[in-house]
C-alpha cells in the first residue's frame, strides 16, 4: 500500500499545472503516506507526511474534509509516541476549528475516544505520583516499607473484612423444631391425637 501511494504521488508530480484539483489530491496522497507510515511503525516520517498535509491543506479546492482528518491522524499520532499535550492539541483543533465536513461525526467520536485515552492515562499518573510520595515519604521517617501494606493493600484488606462481614450476616437461617414423638406423648401422659401441634414451630439460628 505504501509503494503504491509513493508511486501515485510521483506520477501526481507530473499533473501538477494542467490539474486544477492537485493540491487536494496532494493532501489526500501525503495523509494516506503518514498513514502508512503509522502502521509500519515509522513515526518520524509519518509525522513528516502528515504535517505536510496540515500545513498545505489552506489551499484545498473542494476535498476540505482532508484538513481536519489529517490535523487528528497527528493527534492519534502523538498519543501513541505518549506526548499526551501535543495529542491533545490537534485532537481539539481537528475537533474545533473544522466544521461542516464530510464524516464529520465518525472523525469526532474516533477524538472523543482518544481524548477519554488521555484523560484516563493522566489520571493513572497523578495517582502513581501520589502512591510514589507516599513510599518516599515513608522511607524518609523510617517506616520498613517491606512490613507496611501500601494503600491499596489496606484497602484491600478492609474489603475482604467486610466482604467477610457480610457473608456471616448471610449465612443466617431457619431450622424447624423437631415434633413430639410417640414416647414424648407417654411421658406427658395420655393425649389427644388431634391435639398435636399442626403448626411448626420455628426459631433463628446462627451457623
Amino acid at each position: 500500500m505504501l509503494k503504491l501511494v509513493q508511486k501515485s504521488l510521483v506520477e501526481l508530480e507530473g499533473t501538477k499545472d494542467e490539474n486544477e484539483n492537485y493540491m487536494d489530491d496532494w493532501c489526500l496522497g501525503k495523509l494516506l503516506q503518514g498513514m502508512c507510515y503509522r502502521c509500519v511503525n515509522k513515526p518520524k516520517e509519518a509525522m513528516e507526511s502528515l504535517l505536510n498535509a496540515v500545513n498545505r491543506s489552506k489551499d484545498l479546492v473542494q476535498d476540505f474534509y482532508l484538513a481536519p482528518f489529517a490535523c487528528a491522524e497527528v493527534g492519534f499520532l502523538h498519543l501513541e509516541e505518549g506526548d499526551l499535550d501535543q495529542a491533545k492539541e490537534f485532537l481539539n483543533k481537528a475537533r474545533k476549528d473544522y466544521e461542516s465536513h464530510m464524516l464529520q461525526s465518525r472523525l469526532h467520536f474516533r477524538i472523543h475516544s482518544a481524548l477519554q485515552e488521555i484523560k484516563h492515562r493522566r489520571k493513572q499518573a497523578k495517582e502513581a505520583s501520589k502512591l510514589e510520595k507516599q513510599l518516599a515519604k515513608r522511607s524518609k521517617n523510617g517506616v520498613n516499607n517491606n512490613n507496611t501494606p501500601s494503600p491499596d493493600v489496606d484497602s484491600i484488606s478492609i474489603s475482604l473484612e467486610e466482604s467477610s462481614l457480610a457473608r456471616q450476616d448471610s449465612n443466617a437461617s431457619f431450622e424447624t423444631a423437631p415434633e413430639y414423638s410417640s414416647e414424648d406423648e407417654r411421658d406427658l401422659g395420655e393425649t389427644d391425637p388431634d391435639s398435636h401441634p399442626k403448626e411448626t414451630t420455628v426459631r433463628e439460628t446462627t451457623v
